[in-house]
């Protein structure tokens, strides 16, 4: 279990079924194919240079962010421009083959390309936040004792494991020194409550990962990183606190499993779990149950758009043809329309 899949469970567990199936017939990989937004793209490409530039720093032990080590190492992988355009690339390539999101890949390459600018201003400023502590050299000996057990050091995309709870997460940024321990985690969108509770997750899993963390030392410091609200402070759990969150998670994940085993699964049709959900035509409640009153919370929202389930009748162009209205608001079924 991951955070964002216990989010995306507990939010509708007829939508996270539908996400992960298998679709042959579609494509070969597993799931729906996903589409993609400016918006989400542009978060992925913002931690992918992080991740790559925080890495090639704490591998090349750089004093601080600021430093000429620091430079010259963010030169040698081509700068701060390069990094993310080989991101941009990186990412877009890996939706070809995807036919909801192939068609639009070159738009939002161009698009994205065109933002380099803001796109280095926010990477950045969440670089310059970074405390860097260099890793201390060990002798092999150290390094067979200490097998898996993190040292002093900065380090970058590390996953952590709660094996009871078969629970897992990655922390963006851990830094650890001498009776210190601080988790950094990098947003680029608004700030959110559950921003919070997803770094109390990370200080468990990292408190109850045995491998990294025997010593089972505590998180001295949470931080959240937003790329345009600055860094905010998340309060720090205490052994008793830890111990009572966990307790409460596991209870959660117990709910959330259960839910997810019932057959049909659930779905939890509302404006705001459907607004952006991609998988919201396969949903047979979406649209017998719920489509017609969410059509209605829509519009008094003051949103323009909506949905239709046409069967096409007859093709009159190239890029044209003519339907008729099988699903979506009452006064529609049934109606010719053109597209």
């Amino acid at each position: 279990m991951s955070f964002s899949q216990l989010n995306s469970l507990e939010t509708c567990p007829k939508k996270w079924i539908l996400e992960n199936s298998t679709y042959s017939e579609i494509w070969e990989k597993k799931g729906y194919p996903q589409s993609i937004s400016k918006a989400s793209i542009t978060g992925i490409v913002i931690h992918k240079t992080l991740e790559t530039i925080i890495r090639a720093l704490t591998n090349n032990n750089c004093p601080s962010v600021n430093s000429s080590e620091a430079v010259e190492t963010i030169n040698s992988i081509g700068g701060y421009k390069k990094t993310i355009i080989d991101c941009i690339n990186k990412i877009l390539d890996s939706y070809i083959n995807n036919p909801r999101a192939e068609p639009f890949i070159d738009q939002h390459r161009k698009s994205l390309t065109s933002d380099i600018s803001e796109l280095r201003r926010t990477v950045q400023l969440l670089v310059s936040r970074v405390k860097l502590f260099p890793r201390i050299k060990t002798s092999s000996k150290q390094k067979s004792d200490l097998q898996h057990q993190l040292i002093t050091g900065t380090y970058s995309e590390i996953e952590l494991k709660h094996q009871e709870l078969q629970w897992k997460g990655i922390i963006d940024l851990l830094i650890l020194k001498p009776g210190y321990c601080e988790v950094r985690d990098f947003k680029t969108g608004k700030p959110k409550e559950d921003d919070k509770t997803q770094l109390h997750i990370y200080s468990l899993l990292w408190w109850r990962d045995t491998r990294l963390n025997p010593k089972k030392t505590l998180v001295d410091k949470l931080v959240i990183s937003y790329g345009k609200h600055g860094d905010v402070d998340v309060p720090t759990l205490k052994e008793n606190e830890l111990l009572n969150f966990e307790s409460k998670l596991k209870v959660r994940t117990l709910k959330t499993i259960e839910a997810a085993s019932i057959r049909p699964p659930k779905a939890n049709t509302c404006h705001e779990n459907c607004r952006y959900c991609g998988v919201r035509h396969l949903c047979n409640e979406y649209w017998d149950n719920k489509a017609e009153q969410i059509q209605i919370e829509k519009s008094t929202k003051g949103l323009s758009y909506g949905d239709l389930q046409v069967k096409i009748s007859d093709r009159m162009g190239e890029s044209s043809w003519n339907g008729i209205v099988e699903k979506g608001p009452a006064d529609l079924i049934k109606k010719k329309i053109y597209l």
